[in-house]
């Protein structure tokens, strides 16, 4: 089951509104994961705030969400790419204590075919992500936005998964406004008018030739006794677990730069 986001304006035209609904691949990476209840939710959270905070990604620009928390210690990257796609790994399979008084840091990069043009880091303070990445929108240098995530869960089953950014545009002379202070004072701005409405899905980006690359680069020796002891590689993906397997020959074809990697591996 696919995601759905629509993007669209409030305040006539002062104020961009995206809003996304993940249940899809939240309920997804939780399967692929076998995430526990509270695992799932954090996982849910950070999928749907990396959904809508993604709103403006183009062709091959990529955002990335890493939740590195000490307390309790837990571990959420999340991708989301620009042709709609996403995914996203979750360690480990149960979050002792809840979601809502974590420690630990999270990081935002937005990337595009050349490297990264963006980073950003806030510290989370015995708090949700959710409002760490609030605090990390109002303290940043960016538009004033507001941030709001609603995960729902029954019996530790995953019901509803949606996020809400709204953003407030700089001013212009040829469209209404909205000031900083009226937009601090916390106004709901309902969607007025749809830009337009997109489909998220669930897709990891891992390919036998992405990984033969990888383990092109690998020193000699660490191939040879790949050869000789293992008779060949097993390299599984840590997203979507698909496990590509090499064998003798096209690690020594590797070894020699004789082949197109992109032809090589099968998955298992």
């Amino acid at each position: 089951m696919d995601g759905r986001m629509v993007r669209g304006l409030s305040a006539g035209g002062a104020v961009r509104v995206v809003e996304a609904d993940v249940l899809g691949p939240a309920i997804h990476t939780a399967a692929i994961h076998g995430l526990a209840p509270s695992a799932a939710r954090l996982a849910a959270e950070g999928i749907a705030a990396a959904t809508v905070l993604g709103a403006t990604l183009k062709g091959e620009d990529r955002l990335t969400l890493q939740l590195q928390a000490e307390e309790p210690e837990v571990g959420l990257y999340v991708e989301v790419r620009g042709d709609g796609t996403l995914r996203a790994r979750m360690t480990p399979r149960s979050v002792p204590g809840g979601t809502d008084r974590l420690a630990g840091l999270v990081l935002l990069i937005r990337s595009n075919a050349t490297g990264e043009v963006y980073r950003g880091m806030t510290a989370v303070q015995g708090e949700s992500l959710t409002r760490a990445l609030g605090r990390h929108l109002a303290e940043s240098d960016q538009v004033d936005a507001r941030l709001s995530v609603d995960v729902e869960t029954r019996d530790g089953e995953c019901l509803s998964a949606r996020a809400r950014l709204v953003e407030r545009l700089p001013e212009a002379s040829d469209r209404p406004s909205v000031s900083a202070e009226e937009f601090a004072m916390g106004q709901d701005y309902p969607m007025e008018v749809v830009l337009d409405e997109s489909v998220v899905v669930w897709r990891c980006n891992c390919s036998s030739g992405r990984v033969a690359a990888m383990l092109a680069l690998l020193p000699p020796d660490e191939l040879d006794a790949m050869i000789r002891e293992d008779h060949g590689a097993e390299v599984t993906c840590h997203f979507c677990e698909t496990t590509w397997r090499f064998g003798e020959s096209e690690l020594r074809a590797l070894q020699a730069g004789e082949v197109d990697v992109g032809g090589l591996g099968r998955p298992e």
